[in-house]
């Protein structure tokens, strides 16, 4: 899982590990500026982006 900021940059990254079909993460963004970023998940050999507004 990381998390980018809107030109590319990892800002957050980290290895899950032992997930089920449902999994729920907790992160803590108070030091992140407000803004648009991305979250992606990456699996075996797919991804998916999510769009994270912080205001």
């Amino acid at each position: 899982m990381s998390v980018l900021n809107v030109i590319g940059s990892v800002m957050y990254r980290e290895t899950l590990t032992e997930m089920n079909d449902r999994y729920t993460k907790m992160l803590d963004l108070s030091k992140f500026a407000n803004g648009l970023y991305y979250v992606r998940l990456e699996a075996d050999n797919t991804s998916q982006i999510c769009k994270l507004v912080i205001r």
